[in-house]
Formats: C-alpha cells, structure tokens, sequence
C-alpha cells in the first residue's frame, strides 16, 4: 500500500511542477506578435509575391496522434525484445 502512495506524490508533484512551468513560460512569453513572426517564411530563401493564404494548422492533430501512437507501439516491442522469457510466461500455464 505504501507503495503506491509514494508513486502517487511522485505522479502529483511532477503533474505539479508541469503545471507551473507552462505557467511560468506563459508569463514570460510576449504576448503581441512582432514583425518579424508575421513575416513569411520560404525554405531560407527571401519571400517574393503575394501569399495566396496562411498555412492552416489543419494536421497538426495527426502529427501529434502519430508520434503519440508511435511511442505507445515502440516501448512494449523493445521491453518485450529486452526480455523475452516474460513475454514468453504471459501466454504459458504455470500449472
């Protein structure tokens, strides 16, 4: 039981430190945009013509869900490639 009291403080005070340093970069972010994150931006090169419209942020999502998922697949496959007798007593009776 004291065990998971113990995991338990350790999951609130890192939920708690998260917290308060997105709270701090808000604070200590600037708030207005300046010129220089209006201006366009073309692979280095300098911006010539009109922009026929903003980048929408529209896969932003996917991106996200993709290296989310992928991490999700990742870490099962290498523990079960590090240890493979655990794997291995998963499926098998001890009986």
């Amino acid at each position: 039981m004291s065990d998971w009291i113990i995991v338990s403080v350790i999951f609130l005070l890192v939920f708690g430190l998260t917290l308060l340093a997105i709270y701090l970069i808000y604070l200590l972010a600037p708030q207005a945009p300046t010129e220089a994150k209006r201006r366009r931006y073309e692979a280095g090169n300098p911006p010539h013509g009109e922009p026929k419209s903003r980048l929408a942020m529209q896969y932003f999502g996917y991106v996200l869900m993709l290296v989310t998922l992928g991490a999700l697949i990742a870490v099962p496959l290498i523990y079960f490639a590090l240890s493979p007798t655990s794997y291995l007593s998963a499926f098998t009776s001890s009986s």
